[in-house]
């Protein structure tokens, strides 16, 4: 028989409007093969003649030929709705084939406010934290990615445009901690954070505006010291601002910020500890050298 399911199944890339069809050939009461078109796409209005019964020869060999040439039939026919009822289309807003952003998300009206998008990188072991606060859509969630792990934080706190963000407690599934923020988005800080699996865990984070988006960096550097070196960017442009978090061993975090100019960098995070590096494309290299402990190289990716 012949299914029809209405309904609207969205899917990044696909667009298309319409019904799915889902096709069930019965042979028997214990053998029952389904052909559906796929869940991930939408197909237009078709129509399609159900078969009221099937006629099953006692002949196996011809019940099987039978089957074989409706099978192929209904397969070929949900082939040519996937080629031509759906158009391809991809996100503006994301590199194709990264995923990564290429435009803040932070909208306009939220510049300058608690309110819009927080983005910044995690350290012990390493990751990226992203808050999304009432952009626009009534959302008040925080995105976790730890190890490859990924946690979404809620709160029960309410939130008021225009004020500031004052202790206010995030939790998910595996860690949780608390938000503070100045009323015009400046001075963002996580404090008493918990994270299973993972101690003395530290996380920069910082307001994005609409007109200058946040780039996450996760690496290591190496040498006479190694360890993990995350770095946070904000904008493009010369002048523009970049932070740098670095664990040295179990307790001691060093964190310092520059000015990038022809997208180079030179950060002094403690009075002894400095590093000098470019950016290129998704990649943030270069060196770093410690007085009276040594030098060596440091290699970071874009992960947000």
């Amino acid at each position: 028989m012949i299914q029809q399911v209405p309904g609207k199944i969205k899917r990044t890339g696909l667009h298309c409007t319409g019904t799915i069809y889902r096709a069930i050939i019965i042979l028997k009461a214990q053998f029952t093969t389904v052909v559906q078109v796929s869940q991930f796409m939408q197909v237009k209005w078709i129509n399609i003649t159900p078969y009221n019964k099937l006629i099953i020869n006692k002949n196996q060999n011809k019940m099987k030929t039978f089957f074989s040439k409706k099978l192929l039939v209904l397969l070929i026919a949900a082939f040519a709705i996937v080629l031509f009822a759906c158009k391809k289309s991809y996100n503006t807003t994301a590199t194709p084939g990264t995923g990564l952003a290429t435009a803040p998300e932070t909208k306009p009206q939220y510049n300058n406010t608690s309110f819009g998008v927080y983005k910044g990188v995690v350290i012990g072991s390493t990751g990226t934290i992203v808050f999304k606060i009432n952009n626009g859509d009534n959302v008040i969630k925080g995105y976790l990615s730890i190890d490859n792990i990924k946690d979404t934080l809620s709160t029960t706190q309410t939130l008021v445009a225009g004020q500031a963000i004052n202790n206010v407690r995030f939790t998910g599934r595996i860690s949780s901690m608390t938000l503070s923020v100045n009323a015009d988005g400046s001075n963002a800080t996580l404090s008493n954070i918990s994270i299973t699996g993972h101690n003395n865990v530290t996380i920069f984070i910082i307001h994005e505006n609409s007109t200058k988006q946040v780039f996450c960096y996760e690496g290591t550097y190496s040498g006479n010291l190694s360890g993990t070196l995350n770095c946070t960017r904000v904008g493009i442009n010369n002048g523009d601002t970049a932070y740098v978090l670095t664990k040295v061993n179990d307790t001691l975090f060093v964190q310092g910020f520059g000015q990038v100019n022809n997208n180079s960098i030179n950060i002094s995070l403690a009075t002894p500890f400095a590093i000098q590096g470019s950016f290129s494309g998704n990649n943030f290299n270069g060196t770093w050298s410690w007085t009276n402990i040594g030098t060596g190289i440091f290699a970071c990716n874009r992960t947000f």
